[in-house]
């Protein structure tokens, strides 16, 4: 029992594992006639069943770690920054003011701009710092476990575009071939998952303004005891 105990399942790796696997097998799977009269025992199907569950979670596993691979580097060099200067309501400036002084912030910009991998490019480079400090900026228990749930969604989106690509490629909707759907289906993953990150940071940046609010409010009644 303490092995079980040690082993984390992630539902953001099953569920899309278990969809591939199910994908995957559809797809290959050839009608074999009437089923025998024989029937397999029930352990034997409840075997079938774990074995295909393990197989699923580790299919999903592999999906994680290629979307992650895939799907973070083409966020962080584009859409996301797209997506904060957009739809944040907030422009670069004022929000870098508000979090240069977050430990690591100047380091993380000097660090991107001089990478061939970011385009050499200041301006991705702030933001990729100041969506990384909002979340870093975060402090409480409470408030770090809402980022963390929240961040816990993004992955479940990005995990899904691995499944959404592979069902656009095998069952292509409409008079598309199977390459641009998975194309279009790919498009569309990365927009999401930088809507998801987006989401992320907004929840960030509301709870680290009203910390900041509380903390100054709390330094105002310290200053002025009998301001209450």
């Amino acid at each position: 029992m303490e092995f079980w105990k040690d082993v984390n399942v992630h539902i953001e790796n099953l569920v899309p594992g278990v969809i591939l696997g199910w994908l995957f097998y559809n797809h290959t799977a050839t009608p074999v006639g009437p089923p025998p009269a024989s029937q397999p025992e029930l352990s034997s199907e409840s075997l079938s069943a774990f074995a295909f569950l393990c197989g699923c979670y580790g299919l999903g596993v592999i999906s994680a770690v290629v979307s992650r691979f895939i799907l973070d580097g083409l966020s962080e060099r584009g859409p996301r920054q797209f997506m904060l200067f957009l739809l944040s309501h907030r422009t670069r400036k004022n929000l870098q003011d508000d979090f240069v002084r977050v430990p690591g912030f100047d380091d993380d910009v000097k660090r991107s701009t001089k990478s061939w991998l970011m385009f050499r490019c200041r301006w991705l480079a702030e933001w990729n710092a100041i969506y990384r400090a909002a979340l870093r900026s975060v402090s409480g228990d409470k408030s770090k476990a809402e980022i963390y749930r929240r961040r816990a969604q993004g992955r479940l989106v990005r995990n899904l575009v691995a499944p959404l690509v592979v069902a656009s490629a095998l069952y292509p909707p409409g008079n598309l071939s199977g390459t641009s759907a998975a194309i279009l289906a790919g498009c569309l993953g990365v927009l999401l998952y930088a809507y998801a990150e987006l989401n992320n940071f907004a929840e960030a940046v509301d709870i680290s303004e009203q910390q900041a609010l509380g903390e100054r409010q709390e330094t105002t009644r310290a200053g002025n005891p009998n301001a209450d």
